[in-house]
């Protein structure tokens, strides 16, 4: 069972009367609750919601974690534990259980997940309404390169380096350094490292405030941090939930995700990714107009206009 705790603020329906408080589920990859994490994301939020923490790795031991370390040539990722201490897991085994966990979750009448990783989860595909934090990231920098930014990424470790350039979003970014959350003096040699950048960006959920703080007063460049970015989108997402609940009998957004057919579903993960009607036909191997027939229905069926907001914010919608 998740560690909850109840945020009560003034979001409203259409009609003025206070929406139904969203039960939103922060996963994080380690232990819960991160309290250097989430109630930080809470306070930048003016929602009435009930949000419960749930962690991978919750009711472990120590002495347990040695099997789940990344083996010679592994991707691995540096987590949390509730002694304060960080853990490397093997990349691998964390996006089997962190699937496994959204199908737990769900026992608890989830509203919204967010998946407190930037972790390259780019085949997690989840099974409700979920902000995976790792698109919010990449959401931000492709907006960033377009805008003609020169952008330099601080990952937490050195092998995280390559992996985070040469992949996906990433690839905009010119430079990258690494330096664990809270190492004033690492971040300041990553600051060094990179060189000339218009603009940085901390990609990891466990970099804090005051982490922003040390890396704008060493670089003089601005800094986005990436739990702002994911309270951005969360933010978003259950201004969309709430307004939506007035409009059919209090019906959530996940139930009517759930409503769609499968094909309905493909087309909306693929208009997720950002692919045209065009690019979703030859990779679903169907007409052109056969994925103009059914994005319309899936606009039918959700009757939102924020739907493309939801998905320019990094908001992946399940595929099953």
């Amino acid at each position: 069972m998740g560690q909850t705790v109840r945020l009560e603020a003034g979001l409203s329906g259409k009609n003025g009367g206070k929406a139904a408080a969203q039960r939103v589920a922060f996963l994080t990859i380690g232990q819960s609750p991160r309290a250097d994490v989430v109630p930080e994301i809470l306070s930048h939020l003016d929602a009435d919601i009930e949000a419960l923490e749930y962690g991978v790795l919750d009711g472990m031991e120590r002495h347990q974690l040695g099997a789940l370390a990344p083996g010679p040539g592994d991707e691995s990722l540096i987590t949390r534990l509730n002694d304060g201490s960080d853990v490397l897991l093997s990349r691998a085994w964390i996006h089997q259980q962190v699937q496994e966990m959204c199908r737990q979750i769900l026992d608890d009448r989830i509203d919204l997940i967010v998946l407190l990783s930037t972790g390259l989860f780019t085949r997690f595909r989840p099974l409700c309404t979920t902000i995976n934090s790792q698109r919010v990231i990449d959401r931000t920098i492709e907006a960033l390169a377009a805008a003609g930014q020169n952008i330099g990424l601080i990952v937490p470790l050195v092998g995280q380096i390559g992996e985070f350039i040469s992949r996906g979003a990433g690839a905009h970014a010119t430079r990258g350094a690494a330096a664990l959350p809270g190492d004033r003096a690492a971040l300041a040699r990553a600051i060094r490292d990179l060189g000339a950048c218009d603009i940085v960006i901390l990609h990891s959920i466990s970099y804090g405030e005051a982490d922003r703080e040390a890396v704008r007063a060493e670089s003089g460049k601005p800094v986005v941090l990436a739990r702002r970015a994911v309270a951005g989108a969360l933010c978003a997402a259950l201004n969309a939930l709430g307004v939506d609940a007035t409009l059919d009998g209090d019906e959530s957004l996940s139930a009517r995700l759930r409503r769609l057919s499968p094909r309905e579903r493909e087309v909306l993960v693929q208009i997720g990714e950002g692919l045209s009607n065009k690019e979703i036909a030859r990779l679903l191997g169907i007409s052109h107009r056969t994925v103009e027939v059914h994005r319309a229905r899936v606009i039918d069926k959700l009757h939102t206009a924020s739907l493309p907001d939801l998905l320019r914010a990094g908001i992946w919608i399940d595929q099953i």
